[in-house]
């Protein structure tokens, strides 16, 4: 290996960077300054290297993989939500190393394999999302161009999820079979997987709702057949794993169903879907009356978000809105502060302050974190 990369293990040994299955054992090392700048370095030095072809070919055959990956996901934890598609390069590698040394090997390590595919999926649409976000502020504006790349945009985004479903069921059919190391990393793969597609199918919806005032009639119809096919599909797969799992994982579906379900009755034709249908699913993932611990109080947010914002919508609902308002503030007080917390508490108030809530920034700060 190269000097760029040769240490790297001592060094993230030395400094307490340790993977915990799918994550990070600890994160004490990142209060430090320097130690955070010196991982942000690496990342950012080694993604370079491996963008030439002669480095790849020279070292991917002898790669640490594993602290490869390790140091990318450390320099996640201090990159914003929305550059996470700058360590693309050393999760593609480490992946790509992986195969490579399993096939000389004849030994394949599944985790390994499905946390690479789940990191590549983050950085995937993070980065088909940038190049979205790029049109958008070019000046002048050009809505034809945003439109295109959104078109481009929303189909990456339906293969990605349709890839995560299928890895998602395989893990969850046949997991039993395969080489895990317990059943506890397991069924924690399988967690992570089933978060993350909730997460991406948040996100779609969030960013359709961004774009849609630019697309064409066709476009529209596009995007409509693409959204019905892509998330039914998601959330059937998904539906035997989540109603029965956990209280975070009833929530998180529950919130799914919701959001669907305004989005397709107030943009495509889905009024027959009736308010109080709407607003009994939106009660259901919210769990106003449930004894909840704070992380699991923290995935009710975005239930709130949309419970209050609904019942401004609609006049019919204006005897809801002050248990709303209620209810989202006691959130707010039992919620752990964790991920997007505050930006959850941005919005909430300002909807109760009845301020205006831009698209682009929900977008934004929403798309990439449950």
């Amino acid at each position: 290996m190269s000097s760029a990369d040769g240490d790297l293990a001592e060094f993230l040994r030395g400094h307490n960077i340790e993977s915990d299955g799918n994550g990070l054992a600890n994160f004490d090392w990142a209060q430090d300054e320097t130690i955070g700048n010196e991982v942000y370095r690496r990342a950012l030095a080694l993604s370079m290297n491996i963008l030439n072809e002669e480095y790849r070919n020279d070292n991917e055959a002898s790669a640490d993989y594993k602290s490869i990956k390790l140091l990318g996901i450390a320099c996640l934890q201090l990159l914003p939500k929305l550059e996470a598609h700058l360590m693309d390069p050393l999760f593609r590698f480490a992946h790509s190393a992986f195969v490579n040394q399993s096939m000389h090997v004849g030994v394949a390590d599944v985790e390994f394999d499905h946390q690479c595919r789940g990191l590549l999926l983050k950085t995937e649409l993070c980065q088909s999302y940038n190049a979205l976000r790029n049109s958008m502020n070019e000046t002048p504006p050009m809505p034809q161009l945003v439109a295109g790349v959104f078109m481009i945009h929303v189909n990456t985004c339906f293969e990605r999820i349709s890839d995560s479903i299928t890895a998602f069921k395989i893990l969850y059919e046949h997991g039993e079979k395969m080489n895990f190391q317990s059943s506890e990393s397991k069924d924690e793969l399988i967690f992570q997987r089933a978060l993350q597609i909730s997460q991406s199918i948040r996100g779609i919806v969030l960013q359709i709702e961004m774009v849609l005032p630019l697309l064409q009639p066709d476009q529209i119809k596009e995007t409509i057949e693409l959204a019905q096919k892509n998330i039914t599909s998601a959330l059937e797969s998904l539906h035997p794993y989540m109603v029965g799992n956990s209280s975070l994982t009833f929530i998180l579906q529950q919130t799914s169903f919701a959001q669907v379900g305004i989005f397709f009755r107030k943009f495509f034709d889905g009024s027959n879907l009736g308010i109080n249908s709407v607003q009994e699913q939106l009660n259901r993932a919210c769990l106003d009356g449930e004894a909840l611990e704070p992380q699991d109080k923290y995935a009710t947010l975005f239930a709130q978000f949309l419970r209050l914002r609904f019942c401004q919508e609609h006049p019919e609902l204006k005897q809801d809105e002050a248990n709303a308002i209620h209810q989202s503030q006691k959130a707010l007080e039992e919620a752990m502060k964790m991920r997007s917390y505050n930006s959850y508490d941005d919005f909430l108030n300002r909807l109760i302050n009845n301020e205006p809530i831009n698209s682009i920034q929900l977008s934004d700060e929403l798309s990439f974190s449950i």
